[in-house]
């Protein structure tokens, strides 16, 4: 029996987009009669934003405006009011998180204070339970400190200069995250390897392999019992992230310490409809689960794997605002609309034709939010370059 297991970042109007038409009419009869038992929520599993760094609102500000940003609002909304458990999102390793730097000798010098901050905030005061996507590379530990490809922000997408000392970066995470909040509390967590690797890491799926190793190594001897996984690949990713990645974690030879095979508890995968030419249609995110379901179940079974749809979306609303509105789309859907503020009347009408009703403004709570929806409060992040405004 296939299980649907969503942590959703980024979540389209899967039911509100039935056809490309922005008029069209919908009737839904219910048998109230009929008890088909309870509803199942999967959409509440997780939630996801896009830089973490972020929660630490008072630390930026928007390139646009000036005003300093902070997603906590919009974190306890999504915790408190809408039901959410989990939580994934961007570069909790890069430099304004700052958990690594070397000194003058080139030692490792960790730095917990904002990752606490961070923390604290989700775990304690959310009550959530983060997929912490191990991402991207610390300036002092790339090989290239120029390679800045992830994002408006500049991710770094180089390999570790030293695996060695990226092993024992992850190793160092996990045993203070156990320190700090339990055995029992972190291995309810997942640590999810990179982010889509088949996008910006240089080496294809084999340089990717050794990164996972090496992270893999440091995770499971900090923590045993460890929920650890990836690789995180993008809807358009190659075979070899798939097939090829999953070969070498079932029998191939162990970058870090070369045995056979390599710990993986979760396959993820990310899920863009309009990549192949199905924007907004519920069918593609069944048929592309039900594939890597199949293909788990015939070469993979051995390994236990769940699968973990990580990120996901489409184009299909992709306002231009000056102001952040939460929208709650119709059949029970939940998303974010990126508003240019009430008085905007047609973006109101084009908003209501896609069954979004748009319910106030969540102020600056990231720079920017996309339109979205469909079974998540979703916050995307976007940059103020000229490029990514036209494509917006």
């Amino acid at each position: 029996m296939k299980t649907l297991r969503f942590s959703l970042f980024f979540f389209p109007l899967l039911f509100a987009f039935a056809s490309s038409s922005w008029s069209d009419d919908y009737s839904i009869n219910v048998d109230a009669s009929s008890d088909r038992g309870p509803l199942n929520r999967f959409w509440q599993r997780s939630v996801g934003s896009c830089r973490i760094g972020m929660v630490n609102g008072s630390h930026y500000r928007d390139p646009d405006t000036g005003i300093a940003l902070n997603h906590r609002k919009a974190y306890l909304l999504a915790a408190k009011e809408l039901g959410f458990k989990g939580v994934r999102a961007h570069g909790i390793l890069m430099d304004d998180v700052g958990i690594y730097h070397e000194d003058s000798q080139g030692q490792p010098v960790y730095s917990w204070e904002k990752y606490d901050e961070l923390m604290d905030f989700i775990v304690q005061e959310c009550g959530m339970r983060p997929i912490v996507e191990l991402s991207y590379m610390p300036v002092d530990l790339a090989s290239d400190p120029g390679a800045n490809y992830a994002f408006w922000y500049g991710g770094n997408t180089s390999i570790p200069k030293d695996y060695g000392k990226w092993r024992d970066l992850i190793g160092q995470i996990v045993s203070h995250s156990v320190a700090r909040y339990g055995k029992a509390v972190v291995d309810q967590w997942h640590w999810e390897v990179y982010n889509e690797p088949n996008l910006s890491f240089p080496g294809g799926w084999s340089e990717y392999a050794k990164l996972y190793d090496y992270a893999v190594e440091g995770a499971v001897a900090a923590d045993p019992d460890i929920k650890i996984g990836g690789s995180a690949m993008d809807a358009s990713g190659t075979d070899g992230y798939f097939y090829s990645f999953l070969d070498h974690c079932r029998g191939g030879t162990n970058f870090a310490n070369q045995r056979t095979g390599t710990r993986i508890n979760f396959f993820s995968h990310h899920v863009y409809p309009d990549n192949y030419g199905s924007v907004g249609d519920a069918r593609f995110y069944r048929a592309r689960h039900n594939f890597f379901s199949d293909e788990i179940g015939r070469y993979y079974s051995t390994l236990g794997l769940e699968q973990m749809i990580t990120e996901t979306g489409n184009q299909l609303l992709r306002f231009r605002p000056q102001r952040r509105f939460l929208g709650i789309p119709r059949f029970g859907a939940v998303g974010v609309v990126r508003g240019a503020g009430g008085a905007n009347a047609a973006l109101q009408q084009r908003a209501a034709a896609v069954g979004v009703v748009l319910l106030g403004d969540l102020g600056p709570v990231g720079g920017g939010v996309s339109a979205t929806g469909g079974q998540a409060l979703v916050l995307r992040h976007h940059g103020s370059d000229a490029a990514q405004r036209q494509h917006l």
